[in-house]
């Protein structure tokens, strides 16, 4: 997706309210800068992930929920759950589904199983928090001129923000197997195709930002290794 196709199309239903609330910052921001001649300057991040990240199992995003559950799986396999108690009275609270995946309630071979949502085919694109917050540093350093040819069309009209993110993605199948091994769980991984997908793809058109010399710094197998080492020191 590129800076300028924003608005040119419907909303996924889910995440309507969420991406309105993004969308009406970029535009009031934009506003201000016509109407009052302010010069505030806007991005679209693409997914974020890094440590500090909400791992609650009801309410968390696709990778640290991921983490979680391959991380509680694998201490169920070692019969750890003393540290699985722990986990939950710091971290937050285990679903009554997924302790029964944890004890292989359902499976022949009782062996603790991981279970995911949808068909593991949607592709997503995620970004280490630090090159977030690199990024927004890189582009508020910008020279006015630079920052205004950036956002410039062909037609000579702004958009009205940059994007920010890696420009790849990874489909949820990918990321699960990504996430397995760096956890160090060995089971089995069952997916809920009854679970809604979300929407097939979001990938970012980040050609603009990468023009201005910004490149990410940490791919995504490094970073999630760092996640899960600051997990662990956390659980």
């Amino acid at each position: 997706m590129r800076e300028e196709h924003l608005l040119s199309g419907f909303l996924e239903p889910n995440n309507e309210p969420y991406a309105i609330a993004k969308i009406a910052g970029i535009k009031l921001c934009e506003s201000y800068n016509r109407q009052y001649g302010t010069h505030y300057r806007a991005v679209m991040p693409t997914n974020l992930y890094g440590p500090n990240d909400d791992f609650d199992l009801e309410t968390s995003h696709v990778l640290p929920a991921m983490l979680r559950k391959f991380h509680l799986a694998k201490l169920a396999a070692q019969g750890d759950w003393e540290a699985i108690r722990c986990d939950e009275e710091r971290v937050g609270p285990i679903p009554k589904d997924i302790r029964s995946a944890l004890k292989g309630e359902g499976d022949a071979s009782r062996s603790p199983v991981v279970r995911l949502w949808g068909t593991g085919a949607p592709r997503r694109e995620f970004l280490h928090v630090d090159d977030m917050a690199a990024a927004c540093v890189f582009v508020m350093q910008l020279s006015e001129e630079a920052y205004a040819a950036a956002c410039r069309q062909p037609d000579g009209a702004q958009v009205s923000h940059l994007n920010i993110g890696c420009g790849e993605d990874a489909s949820i199948r990918e990321l699960s197997e990504l996430v397995q091994a760096v956890v160090g769980f060995e089971g089995k991984v069952m997916w809920d195709s009854g679970k809604p997908d979300g929407m097939p793809c979001k990938l970012l058109d980040v050609s603009r930002l990468n023009r201005l010399g910004w490149r990410p710094q940490i791919g995504l197998d490094q970073g999630i290794r760092s996640v899960y080492t600051w997990y662990l020191k956390y659980d």
